[in-house]
């Protein structure tokens, strides 16, 4: 065998054992290669993890502040039932002193009202209505403060027989025993009834 033969031989060889050498090289680099980025997202995803979920000690102190918000919403919640119970409290004895005040300011009030409609004198009546009754009879009874046919009507026949008396002779004849009687229809608006009865009893003698 020649040398040239040799020298091929050789080289080819080399080729051979560098091309298989490569390819080991170039397998075992592309498995550490692989594992590499397998292990890279797996310490990725761990990491997302545990940055989305808090670590055992972050969740008891979680926890912990939850319980204590929850006790003072508590205590909160009882402060205010009892302010409630006193603001009805308050609202309940605010009502009672409201109308005990109303009352106690309306009876001088109503007092005074009263005082004035006793002493405002009423409207005098058309006391003439009644029969036996003319223009100075009329005066008279006027003078000793019978204004109206009510007023005439609560009267004593006695008591106007005497104020006849008093106002002199021409008047003593007058007969007022049925006075009261008329003054109480006409008070009462009982106009028929008081027609009926003078148109019965003439000059108003029963």
């Amino acid at each position: 065998m020649c040398l040239t033969t040799l020298f091929w031989l050789a080289l080819l060889g080399a080729f051979l054992l560098g091309l298989l050498l490569g390819w080991w090289i170039w397998g075992n680099f592309k498995s550490m290669l692989t594992r590499a980025y397998s292990e890279r997202d797996d310490y990725k995803s761990k990491y997302e993890r545990l940055r989305k979920e808090p670590s055992s000690k972050d969740t008891s102190d979680w926890k912990s502040k939850y319980e204590s918000m929850k006790r003072d919403h508590a205590g909160c919640l009882a402060k205010l039932s009892d302010c409630n119970s006193k603001v009805e409290s308050l609202q309940r004895e605010h009502a009672k002193c409201s109308t005990k005040t109303v009352v106690a300011a309306a009876a001088p009030v109503a007092a005074v009202a009263s005082s004035f409609a006793a002493a405002k004198p009423s409207k005098p009546d058309d006391l003439k209505k009644v029969e036996g009754i003319g223009p100075k009879i009329e005066e008279i009874i006027n003078k000793n403060g019978v204004k109206t046919w009510a007023q005439l009507a609560k009267t004593d026949p006695a008591d106007i027989k005497k104020w006849l008396d008093e106002a002199g002779p021409r008047f003593k004849m007058h007969k007022p025993g049925s006075w009261p009687k008329q003054a109480g229809m006409a008070a009462e608006g009982k106009w028929d009834e008081l027609e009926k009865w003078q148109g019965a009893h003439k000059g108003g003698v029963e």
